[in-house]
């Protein structure tokens, strides 16, 4: 399988990046124009010594868009640029498309540049980003391709990076942050699984500071409709509608409580709690913020979910019953 003649993946150093991109002037016959770059891909062993040095040329320039995504490699960022994503052409644009759709269904955080910035410069929430690793695939021949997949979310600290999150803390996080869109949610049933279709889903969070301790409330509501099911049940009748309601709401809280414990190990505020008490409590944020890497950890976290089942679909009784 040839690379379209249209791209051609080529490297440049320098001690600094804005010295690296000029210094292509000397193997390439254009300038680089940043204008039309769709993606930012930093490598996760750069990410480990900081990433204020790679981004300040990208903040600085006129040239590179706010709204360019960023991605951290799981290997090194040029393995991602010379393998295949999607159908594109220009691997650049399957990677931007991979990324919008990732985030759309909760499999990853899409984040801009923009929003990576201001996350950067919060004294207290941590920066996050979507992982891009690269996997073999085998074709009908049995040859082999490959290819980048977006999967989980990185985790800093700071400007450096500190950790991962699995795909269920990935989708407990956008639960917190009220950005799932749409997804599919598998609970257990007798006899077999459903898949509920997620439809819409909003969160608010509650801070409370009382005696000197904090905690958290938070709401998720979340709507969704019965995709399919791999059971004989009739799942149209009252009760098992409400006990699949039950089943969906305990699936999605302990996604949110998985990643709340997994944040509270790296020591990361992922979620924002530190601005929101800032919001809540002006007067006493200054000391809060000034041990908020402390604090984060010891924060109580409930968690309500009200869940909503609003359609079976097509048919009431599945197929087998039927018959």
């Amino acid at each position: 399988m040839s690379r379209s003649p249209a791209v051609r993946v080529t490297s440049s150093t320098g001690k600094t990046v804005y010295q690296a991109v000029k210094n292509f002037i000397t193997h390439t016959s254009r300038h680089l124009y940043f204008s039309h770059n769709q993606v930012i891909i930093i490598g996760q062993s750069a990410g480990a010594k900081g990433v204020y040095p790679l981004l300040d040329f990208f903040i600085r320039s006129p040239q590179p868009r706010p709204y360019t995504w960023i991605l951290i490699a799981q290997g090194k960022a040029s393995d991602v640029l010379r393998s295949y994503n999607g159908q594109e052409k220009i691997d650049a644009l399957g990677l931007a498309m991979a990324v919008r759709s990732s985030g759309k269904n909760a499999y990853a955080p899409a984040v801009t540049l923009q929003e990576f910035s201001e996350r950067l410069m919060s004294t207290t929430t941590a920066p996050v980003a979507p992982l891009v690793e690269i996997y073999e695939e085998t074709g009908f021949a049995g040859e082999k391709t490959k290819r980048a997949r977006i999967l989980g979310t990185a985790v800093f600290r700071g400007d450096r990076f500190a950790g991962k999150l699995g795909l269920k803390e990935t989708r407990g996080l956008l639960w917190v942050l009220g950005k799932v869109k749409e997804g599919i949610i598998t609970v257990p049933c007798p006899g077999g699984r459903v898949s509920l279709e997620i439809k819409e889903s909003r969160s608010r969070i509650e801070r409370v500071l009382h005696n000197g301790r904090l905690s958290v409330k938070v709401e998720v509501k979340v709507e969704s409709n019965l995709g399919d099911q791999s059971s004989a049940e009739n799942p149209a009748s009252p009760a098992r509608i409400a006990d699949l309601e039950k089943k969906q709401a305990e699936a999605i809280r302990g996604e949110i409580l998985a990643v709340v414990r997994r944040a509270k190990q790296l020591h990361a505020d992922i979620f924002g709690f530190g601005e929101e008490f800032h919001r809540r409590y002006p007067g006493v944020w200054p000391v809060l913020e000034s041990r908020w890497q402390d604090l984060f950890p010891d924060i109580t976290v409930e968690v309500v979910v009200k869940s909503r089942i609003c359609n079976v679909g097509g048919i009431g009784e599945p197929l087998c019953r039927r018959k």
